[in-house]
Order: structure tokens, then sequence, then C-alpha cells
């Protein structure tokens, strides 16, 4: 303890009160290896911090203290996790058109929803996320219920990490309906604090989960719904057409179901026009080992002739844009100066939706 103190280090990330370092700084003075003085210099900044924070601030001063139980779970709070939900969602893959599906197509259609992801609602939230009560939890399958379809459901296997699956109920089920939505990821019991992957795969049985619906399909729409954080390797099914649609949902939390009900449709205001925060590789052959600190090989621009599965700022919608006029001002940027950047979007195609602009910045040499 008195060494990391020395060198500097001021904040201990503790868990519980087992093994904590810091419990040890009272023996550390008195054994004259840190100084009282030592101690004051290591805290005065983390009080700084708390203090720009306003922990010391008379309550009063804090816009949330006057906050009650009443605004938990309000509408706007609601109508708000919609949006979020909605808003975060990429479009992966989307080949012949497949997205969005008509609600006049679906009334006495058969759907089916399956997978691990589609009616568990545990998994759907990310890493410390509170779990809401479970009237305001909408799986993918409790949400597309809402769309007048006959709903079918089988999880294939009961949790994410697939290691027991049942092939003949999801042959059934996938055999009889007309669209078919395959819900597969990760969740907190593969990623999270703590829990790292150690390669790119869907987990356990999921990619023999997803071909043979595919085959039982028989050529009807198979759309595939992720819920993961990192990236996943689903070159199989961007390469194979008869998985039309990809769209990427992450952990959309309590409005998944509403969320993805609303985009697969297309309706007013829930065009996917997310973008990816990071990038795809295409397997674990273009991610570097994880003992390397040299950075080669640390982004896409580094993989060389292979381009990854999805490079950052991926994303597509239902409808196409066009930008033009583009102006940067000033031309010649001075050091630390700020770069203006104004253009003019116009949507080409017969949609609504949003657009998020990813103008790519790269430096040149001199």
């Amino acid at each position: 303890m008195a060494a990391s103190v020395n060198a500097g280090c001021n904040l201990e990330l503790s868990y519980g009160m087992r093994n904590n370092v810091f419990m040890h700084i009272s023996e550390a003075l008195a054994m004259g290896n840190i100084t009282l003085q030592m101690l004051h210099d290591r805290v005065r900044p983390l009080f700084y911090t708390r203090m720009r924070l306003g922990e010391f601030d008379p309550p009063a001063m804090n816009p949330y203290s006057s906050l009650d139980l009443s605004v938990v779970q309000s509408p706007e709070h609601r109508n708000l996790s919609l949006e979020a939900a909605v808003k975060s969602f990429v479009l992966l893959k989307n080949v012949r058109g497949t997205l969005p599906l008509r609600a006049q197509d679906l009334l006495g259609q058969h759907l089916a929803v399956v997978g691990p992801f589609a009616d568990n609602p545990r998994v759907l939230f990310g890493d410390y996320a509170p779990v809401p009560e479970p009237q305001y939890i909408y799986t993918p399958r409790s949400g597309l219920e809402m769309l007048g379809a006959n709903v079918s459901f089988t999880a294939g296997c009961s949790e994410p990490r697939c290691r027991r699956y049942s092939r003949a109920e999801l042959v059934k089920v996938v055999g009889a309906a007309d669209v078919v939505l395959v819900c597969l990821g990760t969740g907190v019991d593969v990623e999270t604090e703590g829990k790292d992957r150690s390669d790119l795969s869907l987990p356990g049985h999921q990619l023999e989960l997803l071909q043979d619906a595919v085959q039982a399909a028989a050529g009807r729409p198979v759309i595939l719904l992720l819920f993961n954080a990192g990236p996943l390797d689903v070159s199989w099914a961007q390469a194979h057409d008869s998985v039309g649609a990809i769209l990427a949902c992450f952990f959309p939390a309590q409005a998944t179901g509403l969320a993805i009900a609303r985009v697969l449709l297309g309706e007013a205001g829930a065009s996917p026009a997310g973008r990816l925060p990071a990038t795809w590789p295409a397997g674990m052959h273009q991610v570097p080992p994880m003992e390397n600190y040299t950075m080669e090989g640390r982004t896409y621009r580094y993989y060389g002739q292979e381009a990854p599965l999805y490079p950052f700022g991926y994303g597509l919608s239902y409808t196409t844009f066009r930008y033009r006029d583009l102006v940067l001002s000033p031309p010649v940027l001075p050091v630390c100066a700020n770069l203006t950047v104004s253009v003019v979007l116009e949507n080409t195609g017969l949609r609504d939706s949003e657009e998020v602009g990813t103008p790519p910045l790269t430096e040149l040499p001199v």
C-alpha cells in the first residue's frame, strides 16, 4: 500500500470489505512508510472532484432532491425508454427489401419468434442496469404479439450460453411460420465487467440454431435480431441471402419488444438510423493478441486488404440520402481552432428517416 501511495496512487477500486489495501493506511502511517502530508496531497484532488460534483452542497441546490417516487416509470420516462431503444438500433443487412414489414400483410400470418433472447426479460438489460417490475418489460415476443399476427415461440436453448439446444421444437415452430425472427446474442452471462469473451462467435449452439431456422424456413423471410455489447462474428448470416435482414439491438432494456415492433414496421420516427460505435472484425484472425501492446493492427485501418465485417460508423437505412454542398470553414485550420462543417442533406428515398452523418477525418502527411 505504501509503495502505491508513494508512487502517486490516490484511489482504490474496492469490492466489498475484503482485501482492501486502504485498510492498512493507519498501519503504514505508524510505521513511517507514508506521511500525513502525503495523505493530504493524495486526497485533495479527490475532494476537489467531489466538490465540483456538488456532493457537499445543501440538498436544496440539487435539482433531483425534490423528486419523489411518482416519477418512477412515469409515462414520460417510459416513452423516453422506447425512444432510446428505437434510436439505438443499427440495421446491418437488408436484402430484397426484407424490412420494413407491411402491417397489413401480418394480419392473419404466423410469426415465429425463436432463440434465447426471444422471451427472457433478464437478458435484455446491460450490466448494472436495474430490472424493473415485469409489467413494464416488453420482450421481443410480447412486443411482436401486439402486431396482430399469430405469434409462436420457442427458445431453442434456455439461456444465452446455449449449451443445450432443442432442435426438434425449433424446426416445428419455424416450419409453420410465414416470417421468422431469430433472437441471438450474448447477455451479461457471457460478457460483462470481469467476464471477457475468448472469441467473437455466437455462444454455444446459437449459430446452429440460426442455420436450422433458415433451413426450416425454406425460403420464407428470416430476420436476425442481435442482443450484445461487443462485436459478434455473424459472417455466415451476412453472407447468406437466406437471412434477409440483421438488426443489432444491443441491450434495449424494458421497451425492447415495443421498439422492435415499431422498427420492423418502419413506423413514423422508427426508421433505423443508428451507427455502429465500434468496428466488427470479420473474425478472430483480425483481432490482435491481448498481450500485444505494440498497437499494431489495432483498428481496421491496419487490416490490410481484408475489410472488417462492419466498419466503425456502419449502418443502413430504409431510405437513401444524398449529401451535397459540403463546406468546411475555415479552409485552413490553425492550431487549436474550431472547424465548422455544413452540408445539405437530401432524402432521395420514399420513407421518412433520421440520418446520422459520420464524416471521416483523415490526417494527411505534410
